[in-house]
């Protein structure tokens, strides 16, 4: 008897979830993975459980379907069946990498739920056994992957000294690195040119629309919060201010490095504001990113909520974080 095929479900409505799960389970031929919520969650599953076929929704939060599929599923290999109560969308999922597209029900009445349940079913068991035969084919084929892993360092006006012995013990060909310093502009001038005395990697302060480049430290001014983000060319800085961001310059910062980068990041907080940093690093963690903190700050307020939330993986002082660092690149 041949194995079931593994669908996992990507949806943020939890109602929408359980009841197409309640109808799916009846399936003897497909095993049904535990669904995600929203793109952290999706990416943290999609790398545990390797399904055999995905279920994205395009109403997600963070980021949209379209755009988790085209910056992160669409890697995988895994096929990918978009799902939208915009059937306008269906062309841009298409181009963004997925497989195929479902319409979503417009209303919950019992023939409707179930004309989309069959699509569905019929849709997932194809594709799925087809992915299946192909890996059977062709076991040894990889994934596509990016060019380069992304740093993201988050640290507040104090550690400077910390900053450039962790960053000192890079070498020159180094990914990206990305540093959000929360200082005033006058101040961050000042690191960098302690980071060009001593770093063997190029320092430059980090202006709005900058792209990342391997073997550059980015050092971002965070009197203004700064961000992540991506166009179909490169990786770039963007500053940008809300009432949000402006709390949590720190989670904020992270949380946009997890929705970038997926799990081709690494996250670093030196130290920190209260628990400014740890959420955002919980996100990284969760998109599948390894995350690490300076040991110093273990006896701070940020240490118990890390460790709550499985935040950090594990704490080191400034120069092991470098050698930390360099084995997992």
């Amino acid at each position: 008897m041949s194995m079931p095929i593994r669908m996992l479900l990507i949806d943020y409505s939890i109602v929408f979830r359980e009841m197409l799960m309640k109808r799916l389970v009846q399936e003897p031929q497909l095993q049904l993975l535990p669904s995600a919520c929203d793109p952290f969650d999706a990416l943290h599953k999609v790398n545990k459980y390797r399904p055999d076929v995905i279920i994205c929704a395009h109403e997600l939060p963070f980021l949209s379907g379209i755009d988790l599929i085209r910056k992160h599923l669409s890697l995988t290999n895994v096929p990918i069946i978009a799902m939208s109560v915009n059937e306008e969308l269906k062309g841009a999922a298409l181009q963004a990498g997925a497989i195929d597209f479902i319409a979503k029900p417009k209303s919950a009445t019992y023939a409707e739920v179930q004309r989309f349940t069959a699509k569905l079913l019929t849709m997932a068991m194809q594709i799925g056994k087809s992915e299946r035969l192909r890996r059977d084919r062709h076991p040894f084929r990889k994934a596509a992957s990016r060019r380069s892993k992304v740093i993201a360092i988050g640290a507040s006006t104090h550690g400077t000294a910390e900053i450039v012995q962790l960053l000192s013990n890079l070498p020159s060909n180094c990914p990206p690195v990305l540093l959000s310093h929360q200082a005033p502009y006058g101040n961050s001038r000042l690191l960098v040119e302690q980071l060009k005395a001593n770093c063997t990697m190029g320092v430059k302060e980090a202006a709005d629309g900058d792209n990342l480049r391997p073997g550059t430290v980015m050092v971002a001014s965070t009197d203004e919060p700064v961000c992540l983000t991506s166009d179909d060319r490169s990786y770039y800085v963007k500053y940008c201010r809300s009432d949000e961001q402006e709390a949590h310059k720190l989670d904020c910062f992270f949380e946009s490095v997890a929705v970038t980068m997926g799990c081709y990041a690494i996250g670093i907080l030196m130290t920190g504001t209260d628990e400014d940093g740890v959420r955002g690093l919980h996100h990284m963690r969760r998109a599948g990113a390894r995350a690490f903190a300076r040991v110093e700050n273990s006896v701070r307020r940020m240490s118990k909520l890390a460790n709550e939330l499985s935040a950090v993986e594990e704490f080191h002082s400034s120069d092991r974080l470098a050698k930390q660092l360099l084995q997992v690149l």
